[in-house]
């Protein structure tokens, strides 16, 4: 069962909100380069964030519903940014089609319908920037 967010936001809205993103993640790939833990990049990526005026959320639990019937369970998307763009943070030394995939599976689940694959491995960060659409 998939979620609705009532505040929609416009293609514009998004679109420059992804930038914030892409260029927070620059500053911190600058400044840590390549091979810290995900979880540090994550960190210092959303300090950028919010000093660009972002609302983030780090480590979002959300409830597995199937058919109507919902677990125990939770899947925990990585990041959430103004409530509608999600972010998966990687430190990986490559990104696999399974990556892309959760992903998607998580903006399906969610109701959003964009998100970024960062992973921070990358020696050109832009080569570690992967747009989801759902």
């Amino acid at each position: 069962m998939m979620e609705s967010h009532a505040n929609t936001p416009t293609i514009g809205d998004v679109e420059e909100l992804v930038l914030r993103v892409v260029t927070s993640a620059q500053e911190v790939h600058e400044e840590l380069g390549v091979g810290m833990p995900a979880e540090a990049y994550g960190h210092f990526l959303e300090i950028e964030l919010n000093k660009r005026g972002c609302n983030v959320k780090r480590n979002v639990r959300k409830p597995i519903v199937y058919d109507g019937s919902q677990t125990d369970e939770f899947y925990t998307i990585d990041m959430l940014v103004d409530d509608c763009l999600v972010l998966g943070v990687q430190a990986a030394d490559i990104i696999l089609p399974t990556h892309k995939h959760r992903l998607l599976t998580f903006l399906k689940h969610g109701g959003y319908e964009i998100g970024l694959l960062i992973n921070f491995n990358e020696v050109n960060i832009q080569d570690g920037i992967i747009r989801v659409i759902n």
